[in-house]
């Protein structure tokens, strides 16, 4: 018995004509350490709280503090999640030990 593998080409396609988008870096970024980057990414979260998350580290790493107060209307605004479920989500996240509040 052989162990064999069988190899599909995706191929590359021709990207030769096509413009390349890259992320505006003078608009403004979030440093964020790699050690929260990787601890967030494998956290078990639902994905309203996973946009919770990002909204609460754009509003305070992406303006250099480390805490902030955020009102539960700001995270709907960057979510586009009702207010309601902002803040169940906040406290699921407050609850789980990944943000304090």
């Amino acid at each position: 018995m052989t162990n064999t593998a069988k190899i599909l080409n995706f191929g590359r396609g021709n990207f030769a004509g096509q413009e390349r988008n890259v992320a505006d870096l003078d608009d403004g970024y979030a440093r964020l350490s790699n050690m929260l980057l990787e601890a967030y990414s494998g956290a078990d979260l639902t994905k309203r709280q996973f946009k919770v998350l990002l909204a609460i580290l754009r509003k305070t790493y992406g303006w250099n503090k480390p805490m902030d107060r955020i009102t539960d209307s700001q995270l709907s605004e960057i979510t586009k999640l009702p207010v309601k479920r902002c803040n169940e989500a906040k406290l699921e996240l407050v609850r789980m030990n990944i943000i304090k509040q």
